[in-house]
């Protein structure tokens, strides 16, 4: 079926409305609010217009928080596998069962995203920071006062979610690449809520609507003990006050095209 839909898909034209706003020493990307423009005329008419300077209008800050991930089940960890490191499911499962084989994870083929209760998370992850790498991150979460990890709501009955045993060999490049995966993704489920705050502004030109988005880190909470893979840029966006002028250094017009989906 989605296949079928991507091979009736037929493309659109649409064009996209673009500011560059200098705010001190900073350049600034706006987006019209209108986001995509499938009419060119209305597009053509608007872009000229866009002279003067841009006034604030509004200011909205949104703080938003983040639980921490799930323990992984088959399905999530193949999927990871494939997305960080681009090995198929097939490399990747034989690439866990070779760590299983050698006693550094559970058994990866599991339905379930909860943790056993009596695998003594403490000895684990004590045993997890004898490794110089996951040192300073164990000692953080041996240094609470209890230890529960974040869980989703299926269960295997055979098996429990996937995790490290505390035990550690030296291992091939690719095998060592999916252990830190399942090191940090179990560490990161006792971690702390993220938090994150998203700033949007308002600015008008004319009679036009144009938008800048920021977001900025407040509390790294479990993120930073899943590491990279939890990776998030910051755009942090200068202070700013309601009616402030501000000057439009460049302004770009484009012309693009609509896309198939993609494929899964």
């Amino acid at each position: 079926k989605h296949e079928k839909k991507i091979n009736a898909f037929k493309s659109k034209p649409f064009w996209e409305i673009e500011l560059e706003i200098a705010i001190g020493k900073k350049i600034l990307k706006a987006q019209h609010a209108k986001g995509k423009i499938f009419d060119q005329n209305e597009a053509k008419k608007i872009y000229p217009q866009l002279k003067g300077l841009a006034i604030v209008k509004n200011i909205a800050t949104k703080m938003m928080t983040q639980r921490p991930p799930k323990p992984y089940n088959t399905t999530s960890f193949l999927a990871d596998i494939y997305r960080y490191f681009g090995y198929s499911p097939q490399q990747g499962l034989a690439i866990a069962e070779t760590l299983y084989q050698a006693g550094l994870i559970s058994y990866p083929r599991t339905a379930s995203e909860k943790l056993p209760k009596d695998i003594n998370y403490k000895k684990i992850i004590t045993n997890l920071g004898k490794q110089k790498v996951y040192e300073k991150d164990s000692k953080q979460l041996l240094a609470k006062p209890e230890l529960h990890p974040e869980e989703g709501t299926k269960i295997d009955t055979a098996h429990p979610a996937i995790y490290p045993t505390g035990e550690y060999k030296k291992t091939g490049d690719k095998q060592q690449r999916v252990y830190d995966l399942v090191v940090r993704r179990f560490l990161a489920t006792f971690g702390d809520v993220a938090k994150r705050e998203s700033q949007k502004i308002t600015l008008n030109i004319g009679d036009e609507i144009f938008t800048i988005n920021g977001k900025k880190t407040i509390e790294a909470g479990w993120t930073a003990l899943y590491g990279k893979y939890a990776a998030r840029e910051d755009v942090i966006l200068p202070e700013l006050k309601i009616g402030d002028k501000l000057k439009i250094r460049n302004t770009l017009l484009h012309d693009k095209k609509t896309q198939p989906p993609s494929r899964f």
